[in-house]
């Protein structure tokens, strides 16, 4: 049973009232696992043996019923070839050294930082 200011909340964001929002929000970091494993075409069993892990740890990540501790996140990213943000926040960013060398009108134009900024705000509601 939730308290009334997460039921208004679950309810806000689309969920069903039965629903949590930390459970719907786990369920996004997973599919975005999953998401970013196939991408790279490994396996769970592959995935979980280069990290050292158990095959049930990568798919009770990828299932949102657990979550990877910091550490485990950091070398999931490394593994998959994505940063931690996009994993955790579907927020994609761009490596510092791609901007090295370019004044701020040729790294981002207007229209790009207001479609990140509601990218991120969407990322945070949906949280």
């Amino acid at each position: 049973m939730q308290s009334g200011n997460a039921a208004a909340l679950a309810e806000a964001l689309g969920d069903t009232p039965e629903d949590t929002v930390m459970p719907t929000y786990r369920k996004r970091i997973g599919a975005r696992f999953k998401e970013s494993r196939n991408a790279v075409k490994i396996s769970q069993e592959d995935a979980a043996r280069q990290l050292h892990l158990s095959q049930q740890a990568i798919s009770s990540w990828e299932s949102g019923s657990r979550m990877p501790t910091a550490t485990q996140l950091s070398r999931l990213a490394t593994l998959y070839g994505t940063p931690a943000d996009y994993l955790l926040f579907g927020i994609r960013t761009v490596p510092v050294a791609l901007l090295r060398g370019k004044n701020d009108e040729q790294c981002f134009s207007l229209a790009s930082l207001r479609e990140g900024f509601r990218s991120l705000v969407k990322a945070l509601v949906k949280a």
